[in-house]
């Protein structure tokens, strides 16, 4: 086990699946882009790593059950993550994983509340995974729409029910005060940057 302490936070380096050090109903907001499945290279152990989509999403699951008792009642989980594209060497042929539908599936299965969701649009097609390159060889002849270059990501929003018992003080709560303009634009379903 790895840890360290920064003024009042304590950050441990351990295995999300079994997050035992942190207290039953002890935390407010849980931010986090689980790894991708079969897209990047992560090396022999962790989630990313597994062979069959059924045990990625099995490993999320536990990850988000362990989520799901750490936080606090009408606590957050905000999930960025994306559907992935078959790899045809491998799967056999070209599909889409549903990731965005299944962890949906799987958070409401675990007792969470779907909240909301935002879209986030990174740039251009520049940014997206084929980095704006021709899509397999098949330029200028448009391919199969299922293998378009996704230029965005989804942040799914979940709660956990119940009431919350502890609010901000005032003072506090006064620093967190944002500006009409940053309202406007971080209150909407779209994110662009």
């Amino acid at each position: 086990m790895c840890r360290f302490q920064i003024q009042d936070s304590l950050i441990y380096f351990e295995d999300s699946q079994n997050m035992g050090k942190i207290k039953n109903d002890s935390v407010a907001l849980v931010v986090t882009s689980p790894p991708y499945f079969n897209y990047i290279e992560y090396g022999n152990i962790g989630i990313g790593t597994e062979k069959q989509y059924s045990e990625y999403l099995d490993n999320l699951k536990n990850v988000f059950r362990e989520c799901f008792r750490a936080l606090i009642p009408d606590g957050k989980v905000c999930i960025n993550i994306t559907n992935m594209k078959s790899r045809k060497d491998i799967e056999g042929k070209s599909f889409l994983y549903p990731i965005v539908a299944d962890v949906t599936n799987l958070m409401l299965s675990l007792g969470y509340t779907f909240f909301d969701e935002i879209i986030w649009v990174k740039g251009n097609a520049n940014n997206g995974a084929l980095k704006g390159k021709p899509l397999f060889g098949s330029y200028p002849y448009p391919p199969n729409p299922k293998i378009l270059d996704s230029i965005f990501e989804n942040i799914l929003i979940f709660k956990k029910d119940g009431k919350l018992l502890n609010r901000v003080n005032p003072q506090d709560k006064e620093l967190s005060k944002v500006s009409k303009e940053e309202w406007m634009k971080y209150t909407k379903g779209i994110w662009i940057f």
